[in-house]
């Protein structure tokens, strides 16, 4: 990848007159980036491409197009407000991709917002509805971020602040159990400051367009109807394919559980079984979300309860959430290099 290789190309994009050779290199690996987002988010079943009648990469063009805007001068506007922004030439060639990718992120993520926005008015209420809510909220501030409303925990530090904002599928798999039946926005919202303050991984921030684009996902899980599966291309049934699903479940897990136990038990002095009942539940979530027919519904710390008696909500955010998130996310981005083209 260019940016870990050639940090000339970051400097040629950050300058008043970016090369056309810096330019093009850029908007190569940012669609390449943003389809395999894209993709994933598809495999996963957060993304119908068919609603916007677009392939992948023209998709991930669509949405990146803002990115690559220039100003009557020439200048990458956002890109090079940006660089300046997280001080590129003091991070290492590391930090420096880590904060590129999540620059490409957020552009997809606000580019697919304004296409759902344009084919499903579900999404542009259900913005509406949280702004009201959390503009008045005493623990959550609500600002305009470089293009997009962001909701912040009120008093973070900016270390805090600055660490990777999460995931949509983290940030989903905690709203299966934050939102109720029916959905109440307002306790969400509360909920929402609660993940905020407590999470040790990600920054105490999300942007309104994620938060709504990841509700309406999990609302449209649910509300998905449970008919007969459409025939797999390869003839593959459903029962046959479930059990594949299984076996590669099986596999990535056992692989994981052994490459992880040196750093959680023999280092960190974790009971070996608290560390299989990790992933007994990361099994249950696993299939759940895989192999399984139905939604996963059920959060993190229900999965856990199943194996760990009695764990609480704080005893969860405060002991167990960390581990069994790095472990779920893990072992699914495992899993998906394997199945991904099953599902």
């Amino acid at each position: 990848m260019f940016f870990t290789t050639n940090r000339e190309t970051v400097s040629g994009l950050a300058s008043d007159c970016p090369p056309l050779s810096a330019v093009n290199a850029f908007v190569r690996h940012s669609q390449q980036i943003a389809t395999a987002y894209l993709l994933r988010r598809c495999h996963t079943g957060r993304l119908q491409l068919d609603q916007f009648a677009l392939t992948a990469e023209d998709l991930a063009l669509d949405c990146l197009a803002d990115l690559f805007r220039r100003d009557d001068e020439g200048r990458l506007v956002r890109v090079q407000a940006y660089l300046t922004s997280i001080g590129w030439e003091d991070l290492d060639d590391a930090g420096l991709e880590i904060a590129l990718r999540r620059l490409i992120f957020s552009a997809v993520n606000e580019g697919l917002f304004r296409r759902y926005r344009e084919s499903d008015p579900a999404v542009g209420r259900l913005i509406r509805t949280i702004k009201q809510y959390a503009a008045g909220h005493e623990r959550i501030d609500l600002r305009r971020g470089r293009s997009t409303h962001v909701l912040d925990l009120r008093g973070a530090t900016t270390d805090r602040l600055g660490k990777p904002t999460m995931p949509p599928e983290v940030l989903e798999a905690h709203l299966h159990s934050l939102l109720g039946a029916p959905p109440q926005l307002p306790t969400v919202v509360d909920a929402l400051a609660d993940l905020l303050e407590a999470h040790p991984f990600y920054a105490p921030s999300v942007s309104l367009p994620d938060l709504a684009l990841c509700i309406r996902n999990v609302l449209a899980r649910r509300a998905e109807t449970h008919g007969e599966p459409v025939a797999d291309p390869d003839g593959i049934d459903e029962q046959d394919l479930r059990r594949l699903v299984q076996s590669h479940i099986e596999k990535v897990i056992a692989r994981v559980q052994w490459d992880m136990q040196s750093l959680y038990v023999a280092r960190r002095g974790l009971p070996p079984a608290l560390y299989q009942a990790y992933f007994y539940a990361v099994r249950d979530i696993l299939r759940a979300q895989f192999a399984e027919s139905g939604t996963p519904d059920f959060s993190f710390r229900e999965a856990l309860n199943a194996h760990v008696q009695a764990v609480s909500s704080r005893e969860y955010r405060k002991t167990h959430q960390a581990v069994l998130e790095y472990l779920v996310n893990l072992s699914r981005t495992r899993l998906l290099g394997q199945v991904a083209p099953l599902l």
